[in-house]
């Protein structure tokens, strides 16, 4: 493939985006136009919202309008209410790690030392 044949191929890409390009004249247009539009868009991103809020706050509204007086069904027919001194969280067992026994003692002192027997070269015998 010499330079002419990819005179050729570029030139042909070349046309064909040409082609597929949009007119020069209506982009200028439509960019003029822009303000217009984009109002009418964020008007839109406004309104939407809004009435999705409207709505959900309607039916929430119509929903807690039942009855004052609950069913049989719903009233326990005995209470046990927990003091707080039995009440246990449900996440307790996350505060139980392996090793928890060792983090509640310390170490004595004199026995993190280890006992070494350090012998005077000078003072061993010559003939050993």
């Amino acid at each position: 493939m010499d330079d002419s044949d990819l005179r050729k191929l570029f030139q042909k890409a070349r046309e064909a985006d040409e082609a597929s390009a949009p007119d020069f004249q209506r982009i200028r247009r439509r960019a003029a136009e822009g303000p217009a539009t984009s109002r009418r868009l964020r008007w839109g991103l406004i309104a939407l919202p809004a009435a999705a809020t409207l709505a959900v706050g309607l039916g929430l509204l119509v929903a807690g309008r039942g009855s004052d007086t609950p069913s049989p069904e719903a009233v326990p027919s005995e209470v046990s209410a927990l003091t707080l001194d039995e009440w246990t969280a449900p996440t307790d067992f996350l505060l139980e790690t392996p090793g928890r026994e060792l983090l509640g003692q310390f170490p004595p002192i004199g026995a993190s030392i280890p006992k070494v027997s350090v012998t005077d070269p000078s003072t061993k015998p010559k003939g050993t």
